[in-house]
């Protein structure tokens, strides 16, 4: 059966804490009383000598802790000096390689340049070209006009001869 809960007030918390620590408090120191008495005394010797290990121990321990915080910190000093310094150099070398890299660029570009101008000239030969070949073409075709116009000619004068010829020969 569940059982209900009463809720506590700060009075009787107060009340009930002034009851029971005094008897616990001497519950506690009877119940070490008794422990004494029935550990034997090389116990406590023991217990010492440990408790006395263990603090040079600590102390060994700190002094250990100390000296390699120390030489860690050293080597953190070192590390930064170190980064610091090839951060530099590394900051030189990629200052130097930006200015190659510009400065091959500059060389591309003139090269292109340079290109361009020869393409340039192509194109003014190849308009050469060509105007030489139009105006061959126009005397080509001059000439075969002539030449057609002779051929015509030829051939009506020699038609004309032949016709004269056999008026003659008749």
């Amino acid at each position: 059966m569940p059982q209900a809960t009463v809720p506590v007030d700060e009075t009787t918390l107060d009340v009930l804490q002034a009851r029971l620590y005094p008897r616990l408090e001497q519950a506690l120191l009877a119940s070490m009383r008794r422990e004494r008495e029935r550990v034997p005394p090389y116990y406590e010797q023991f217990v010492g000598s440990e408790i006395r290990r263990l603090e040079e121990a600590i102390e060994y321990n700190g002094q250990r802790i100390e000296e390699t915080r120390e030489r860690l910190e050293r080597r953190i000093e070192e590390l930064r000096l170190y980064i610091e310094e090839t951060r530099e150099q590394l900051e030189r070398r990629i200052e130097e390689l930006r200015l190659y890299i510009d400065h091959r660029f500059t060389q591309v570009d003139q090269r292109f340049a340079q290109v361009d101008q020869r393409f340039a000239q192509m194109d003014q030969r190849f308009a050469q070209v060509d105007q030489r070949f139009d105006r061959l073409e126009t005397r080509l075709d001059e000439m075969n006009v002539r030449f057609r116009n002779w051929a015509l000619a030829a051939v009506a004068f020699l038609g004309i001869l032949t016709t004269v010829l056999s008026i003659v020969v008749r």
